[in-house]
Order: C-alpha cells, then sequence, then structure tokens
C-alpha cells in the first residue's frame, strides 16, 4: 500500500486549509469558495476509495431485482408483449461494459462497472415504465414487480450515500 494513501493526502490538505488558510480570509466570496472546497475535501476524504464496491453492490442489487422480475411469469397484454420481451432480451444481453471515456474515470475496472451500472440504471428505468403502465400487465403482476423496485430505490439511495460520505465524520 501507498502511504500516505490518498485519504490521508486529503484530510492533511483539508486540515491545512481549516487551520491556515481559512482563517485569514476576510473576503465573504473567497471565504465562501474556501468553506466549499473544504467540505468537497472532506467528503472525497471519505469516499475516494469507495466506488468500485459502490458501483459492483448496486450492479448485482439492481441485477438481481431484474432477474426476478424478467423471469417471472408476468402476464402482459397482447399488444405490449414485443415490448416486454425486447426489455427482457436487454436484461439477457447485459455484459460486461466497456470503459467510458466521458466518465473520467481512469481504472478501467471502474470505468467498467460504471459503464455497467448505467446500461442497468437505463434498463431498469425503462423496466419501471413498462410495469407501471396499466395497460401492459396485469395488477397481480404489476404490484408484485413494482414492490421489488420499490425496495430497491431506497437501498440503491443508501449506497450512494455511504459511496459519497454523506453519513461519515471525518476523524482528524
Amino acid at each position: 500500500m501507498l502511504r500516505p494513501s490518498v485519504g490521508e493526502l486529503l484530510c492533511g490538505i483539508r486540515a491545512g486549509l481549516e487551520t491556515s488558510v481559512l482563517p485569514v480570509v476576510t473576503q465573504e466570496g473567497p471565504m465562501r469558495q474556501l468553506r466549499a472546497a473544504i467540505q468537497l475535501l472532506q467528503r472525497l476524504e471519505l469516499s475516494w476509495d469507495r466506488l468500485p464496491t459502490y458501483l459492483a453492490e448496486d450492479n448485482d442489487d439492481i441485477r438481481s431485482v431484474l432477474n426476478q422480475i424478467c423471469t417471472s411469469t408476468v402476464k402482459i397484454a397482447g399488444s405490449s408483449t414485443g415490448q416486454w420481451n425486447e426489455l427482457k432480451q436487454r436484461y439477457a444481453s447485459q455484459k460486461a461494459g466497456e470503459a467510458d471515456p466521458a466518465a473520467k474515470i481512469r481504472d478501467p475496472f471502474t470505468s467498467s462497472l460504471a459503464s455497467i451500472n448505467m446500461s442497468l440504471q437505463q434498463l431498469l428505468g425503462d423496466v419501471d415504465v413498462f410495469l407501471r403502465d396499466e395497460d401492459n400487465v396485469s395488477a397481480e403482476a404489476r404490484t408484485e414487480s413494482l414492490a421489488l423496485l420499490d425496495a430497491l430505490y431506497p437501498r440503491m439511495v443508501d449506497r450512494e450515500l455511504t459511496a459519497w460520505g454523506t453519513q461519515d465524520k471525518c476523524n482528524d
């Protein structure tokens, strides 16, 4: 392991700005910008190494829910069968993502996880819209499937908040 770690470096920079620079800044505009930068450094300090785990757990959870929905015997209205089959095919064809240069994630593994996550979230949104349309699915199937989705969304939010370090405090 490299020492100091990225988190330790960020902690040192943040602490230096708080104790040495912030007390001497007197103009309100620069002071607000400095406080915002300090808060951002604190969030980065708490979250810099969480992205791969967050993405892997999110991807696994989304796949699990989509698998339950796509493999269940969802009663589809006749005119919607083609659309449902296309969504199921998109789920079945999910594979390893390719690094996305636009995401500005340099690590190929993490970039791949991020690419998969974006694809799964898009599919999840499309499945959600399909299932909420009363003309597409029987009431029983809609209730069961939407219960799975409605339980998934808070888990996704909790993971994201943890990954971004919004629920932690720094230990100086």
